[in-house]
């Protein structure tokens, strides 16, 4: 198997459960095969049948008698020089039978065995095409080029052969791979000229049924020719139209199909059975998509991740997340706060200071959690563990002796659980009334000596030696907060590495956090140091003259995180080891009220582009084993940092976090990293096209098959209606009046004909709504042109509709409404009777907020404007 490279394998696992020997993934990795496992082999993973593979080894179960349908099936899907390796652990009887089964078939057999007692059957699918395999007792079979049928195929010039090689500059060539209930796949190309698509008639008894196009990369085709070609075909058969005599037939009889070329006349040559008549009235069937139940879907998009196989990252970078252990009460806090204090008390507390201010921040998943229970400790580390995240970093309070918030961790040590990676870094200053901005006030006080420096690290010492302790080359990491307090760092250093060689620790690697300015780890005896984003990240200038209806007693910085994210994607490299550092957002105003700090448009596209951009430094910069970056945080709910979801942005944070880290951001974030980050390399260039030409192929497939199964609601989706900024549209250059009437009745499933307040939805689908709007003097029918118009909710202060920002959407959605015809009896029949609508909204390139839904009545004149009622929560 090591002979072949970059090739594609399929490996179909027919022992239920079953995992690779490590001989064998050895050998595979070796080869450096693009390996798909799939356990089920009744259930392939191909969605179309182009995708062929170079080789294809099925595992054999103990009870394997039959390998002749195994042979048969791993034939249809390999190219023509792939492979089919069996492997199993089998008696002589049955190894024999294998070996005389395939020795019929192909002539040339090899037999290898393997360490574990289990034997290695292999053959050439070329030795197999030319015995003339898979053969039966009837006509149907592979009809090889000597003994083609004397049609025009083989008559004339225009002869089409299979056998396509490197150095052809003219002649037809092709044949059909498969025809089954799936529909007909193959592939046709014309040497002379290979970037036309070419027209394939799918002929039943000379009468034409269908026609395919060649439009499909075969990359089997391409290494042929050694050229790039567009040469495939893949016709579904609920496209064909039959012949209405068809009833009339013997459902038994095989269906004469022929597939010419358009106009030349030459036809294929056909490498599969074709199917009776019957088979191929129920292939074709009614023409109608197939639907699934709700529960359906839910199963097969199940199915679909239990069979992902992601593909392993050259060198992994480790997401460690800070970890606020606060939540929870403790004696200090009850004396100094007033009893029950936690830091939920100042999140719920929060209020919102301007418009479009996002406070208070409502936590979703796990809500207003207590952390002395273990079951929010597991959820934790599960839903961190589910996103990708590697370790949470939990903020460690000791001042000389003395611990505060320790229980959380102090529970997790003893218990066991979770079983999840944790590191811990030293908050090493004052303890002040920070907890409501008064941090001027100290209430436990940090004292540094070398005693007491010493006392830490013994400790510390228990915490080092778990088990779960993240460690960087084997070394335990011990992070700092504020290095620059110590009185001695590197004497600090020196005494600690020394008592723990002493404690049967080892070395240990510290880490001091960049905060007030810190950057000069190696001067003080430290391995690294570590980016804490708010600190010293770079923003231009205040934000605060920018925003409308700031209380003039506001004293906090408003920031503008999008320019934080360009100048971070342009750091350059310290002359230091720096792990680099992300923050999800940030506001403390929950916190510090008006002299909060807040950074505006933090929402987790322009995150994931900040983190795309430090995991791509991180893989470039630092070595194997110490590919680490940071993330502020997992629940600093009170500083508006946090990835533990909440009301707005619900999992967009950690999904964001899932596809920074896996190299599967989201293409438009790649297209703006692209744009943002100066002075692309070609390796950085080479791998976004990579990742967009990825893109483009699972939407390409996601489409189609999505085509298959729900037509008709595709078809009512051309009544979409997608919002841009108005400026992009063109609304008539008349005024806009407010006035007219308009009720919403349903919002996707659900009847609001009694009216709602809020109604939350995700911008990254469809919102289906129906109801009805009218307006004097409109006279609207069912190829009226509507505008659906979208205002930010606290722009309705201004009085007029065109002082507002809008956002509009364009649609054909009119339909007849005799009810509103009865009822809205001071309007005429004209104006009322095409007042019923049907639409999707698209809100794909809305930012998140709240808005007003409304809808504008175009007049001959004059245009009028009315709103629904309720507001619109776009997350």
């Amino acid at each position: 198997m090591n002979e072949a490279q970059n090739k594609k394998l399929l490996l179909i696992d027919a022992i239920e459960n079953a995992s690779l020997a490590e001989e064998e993934r050895d050998a595979l990795t070796a080869g450096q095969w693009q390996l798909v496992l799939n356990q089920d082999h009744s259930q392939l993973p191909l969605a179309y049948p182009d995708q062929s593979w170079d080789a294809v080894i099925w595992r054999l179960g103990e009870d394997a008698t039959n390998t002749k349908p195994i042979q048969e099936e791993a034939y249809r899907l390999i190219r023509p020089c792939g492979r089919v390796i069996l492997i199993g652990k089998l008696n002589t009887r049955k190894k024999n039978n294998t070996i005389n089964i395939a020795e019929s078939l192909a002539g040339n057999v090899e037999v290898e065995e393997l360490a574990d007692g289990r034997s290695m059957i292999m053959f050439d699918k070329q030795s197999l095409l030319d015995s003339g395999y898979p053969a039966s007792n009837t006509t149907k079979g592979i009809i090889k080029e000597n003994s083609l049928p004397p049609t025009a195929a083989n008559k004339d010039a225009n002869h089409v052969t299979s056998a396509v090689g490197p150095n052809v500059t003219s002649g037809y060539f092709g044949c059909i791979d498969l025809v089954e209930k799936d529909g007909v796949s193959g592939w046709f190309l014309n040497a002379e000229n290979l970037s036309d698509p070419i027209a394939v008639s799918i002929l039943l008894d000379d009468e034409l049924i269908g026609t395919a196009y060649t439009a499909i990369f075969r990359a089997d085709i391409a290494r042929l020719i050694e050229r790039p070609v567009n040469c495939g075909l893949h016709f579904k058969w609920q496209k064909a139209k039959l012949p209405a005599w068809i009833k009339e037939r013997d459902p038994k009889e095989e269906a004469r199909l022929r597939f010419a070329i358009e106009g030349s006349g030459p036809e294929l040559p056909v490498h599969m059975p074709f199917p009776t008549i019957g088979e191929l009235r129920t292939w074709v069937g009614s023409g109608k998509a197939p639907t699934l139940s709700g529960s359906q879907k839910k199963a097969l998009i199940q199915t679909f991740e239990d069979q992902r196989v992601e593909p392993e990252l050259p060198e992994e970078v480790k997401a460690i997340a800070f970890y606020l252990p606060q939540f929870h009460p403790v004696p200090e806090n009850d004396e100094w706060w007033g009893p029950g204090f936690t830091e939920w008390t100042n999140v719920t507390q929060a209020k919102s200071l301007f418009p479009g201010h996002y406070q208070p921040h409502v936590p979703a998943d796990l809500g207003y959690y207590d952390l002395r229970l273990p079951e929010v400790r597991e959820a934790q580390a599960e839903l961190a563990r589910k996103y990708g995240i590697y370790g949470f970093c939990y903020y460690y309070y000791w001042f000389a002796g003395r611990r505060i918030l320790e229980r959380p961790l102090q529970e997790v040590l003893e218990s066991g659980t979770p079983d999840f990676p944790f590191c811990i870094c030293w908050a090493n200053e004052n303890w002040s009334r920070r907890w409501d901005g008064s941090e001027n006030e100290i209430l436990l006080k940090q004292e540094h000596s070398e005693e007491n420096d010493i006392s830490f690290i013994h400790d510390v010492i228990p915490i080092l030696k778990d088990s779960r302790y993240i460690r960087v080359n084997g070394k335990p990491i011990l992070i700092v907060y504020r290095l620059s307090l110590l009185p001695d760092p590197s004497k600090t250093a020196e005494l600690w590495r020394k008592i723990c060689r002493d404690e049967d620790i080892g070395e240990i690697y510290l880490c001091a956090v960049e905060s007030f300015g810190y950057s000069n780890p190696y001067k003080d005896g430290f391995d690294a140091a570590l980016q804490f984003p708010p600190h010293d990240v770079r923003v231009l200038a205040p934000a605060n003259k920018e925003i409308d209806g700031l209380p003039d007693d506001y004293t906090g910085v408003l920031y503008d995180y999008e320019e934080v994210v360009f100048n971070e994607l342009n750091r350059e490299a310290p002359n230091y080891k720096r792990f680099r550092g992300v923050m999800c957002s940030w506001d403390n105003t929950a916190r510090k009220k008006k002299a909060g700090n807040v950074f505006l448009n933090a929402t987790p596209e322009a995150y994931e582009l900040w983190l795309r951009g430090v995991v791509d430094y991180t893989r470039a910069n630092l070595p194997a084993g110490e590919q680490l970056v940071f993330l502020n945080a997992w629940n600093e709910w009170a500083e508006g940092t946090h990835l533990e979801p909440d009301r707005k942005f619900g999992h967009g944070f950690l999904k964001a976090t899932q596809r920074a880290l896996g190299k599967k951001t989201d293409w438009r974030v790649l297209l703006e990293y692209a744009r943002k980050k100066n002075g692309l390399s070609a390796d950085e260039m080479s791998c976004l096209i990579d990742e967009l030409n990825s893109h483009l192929q699972g939407y390409d497939q996601s489409l189609r098959y999505l085509t298959k199964l729900q037509k008709p609601l595709l078809r009512d989706m051309e009544k979409r209606a997608v919002f841009v900024p108005s400026s992009s549209t063109t609304i008539n250059n008349r005024p806009i009046n407010d006035g007219g009437e308009c009720h919403l009745e349903q919002i996707g499933a659900t009847d609001v004909s009694y009216g709602f307040e809020r109604w939350v939805l995700d911008r990254e689908q469809c919102l289906y709504i129906s109801g009805w709007a009218l307006a004097k003097g409109h006279a609207p029918h069912e190829h009226t042109i509507d505008y659906f118009v979208l205002e930010n909710a606290h722009d309705f202060v201004l009085e007029r509709a065109s002082d507002r920002k809008q956002y509009s959407a364009l649609a054909k959605v009119r339909y007849r409404r005799d009810d509103i015809v009865q009822v809205k009896t001071s309007y005429s029949e004209a104006e009322s009777l095409s007042s019923g609508f049907r639409a999707y909204l698209d809100f794909c390139h809305i930012k998140p907020g709240e808005y007003r839904l409304g809808i504008v009545h175009l007049g001959s004149v004059t245009n009028t404007i009315s709103y629904f009622d309720g507001v619109l929560a776009i997350v």
